[in-house]
């Protein structure tokens, strides 16, 4: 583990860029803050990735020190948002549930102005086996801090490279994206499928909701949106993510609520 914290995230890493800050403050429990800088915003919300990436980080966080000496995988990332944040945002993570073979993980978001987005997230738990990583809790910190990198971000969503299209969004998977086993980092694949189903037609993401399916290892990942129906300004869309580069193997589906512009 001290070897990985060395190395990850590297200096020009999404995660630095988010200036991600994770504090414990009870058992099962830990806090997150961020700052809503013009790099993190356009037209005055959260670009893509930028909520579901802090989520992931949080609930990554309490998971491996829930199910340790074991592992575990993601299964699905959901998240409600109701408001249009600004300024510092502090996220409360709350290990929910730790089952024998499941975890539950929920997540809330909140401005000065209150909390305006609500998250959970579910694992597999995995039983340790001798390839699982080993985690030695010696001196390890509780607390995480990823410090900004040397040449930071002008504008998040350009330096995670999402192309988007009508029907659909792409990313490749450099290292700017990558998680820590090397494959696109799990918030990033969330925000891809967002930015599919916000397409160039532009909206908010009220209501996602993302099933993991395997790791997006190659490159480049490719998010195709099919519209479900709408009510109003409300569009429900099915997004189905892709590993292009590994013969299109299904990594991810997602159902979203995108809100239009009036």
């Amino acid at each position: 583990m001290s070897d990985l914290a060395a190395t990850y995230p590297p200096p020009r890493h999404v995660l630095r860029d988010l200036s991600l800050s994770i504090e414990p403050t009870g058992e099962g429990r830990a806090e997150a803050r961020t700052v809503l800088g013009p790099a993190l915003l356009r037209d005055g919300e959260p670009v893509p990735g930028v909520l579901t990436t802090v989520i992931d980080g949080i609930g990554g966080h309490l998971a491996m020190f829930a199910v340790l000496p074991d592992w575990m995988a993601t299964n699905e990332l959901t998240l409600h948002r109701w408001g249009s944040p600004t300024g510092t945002i502090s996220y409360d993570g709350t290990v929910l549930r730790r089952g024998r073979t499941n975890l539950v993980i929920e997540v809330s978001a909140a401005d000065a102005r209150g909390p305006f987005a609500a998250s959970t997230m579910s694992f597999t738990v995995l039983p340790r086996r001798p390839d699982t990583p080993t985690v030695d809790l010696t001196g390890l910190p509780r607390t995480t801090r990823i410090e900004p990198g040397p040449d930071p971000a002008a504008s998040l969503v350009d330096a995670i490279g999402y192309v988007v299209a009508p029907g659909g969004a792409s990313v490749d998977i450099e290292p700017y994206v990558r998680n820590s086993f090397g494959a696109l980092n799990g918030g990033v694949l969330a925000g891809l499928a967002e930015a599919a189903a916000v397409g160039p037609e532009g909206g908010v993401a009220r209501q996602l909701s993302v099933h993991y399916l395997r790791q997006a290892t190659v490159g480049p990942a490719v998010a195709r949106a099919q519209p479900l129906g709408a009510v109003g300004p409300l569009v429900a869309s099915r997004v189905e993510v892709v590993d292009a580069g590994a013969d299109d193997r299904r990594c991810a589906v997602a159902t979203i609520l995108v809100e239009r512009p009036a």
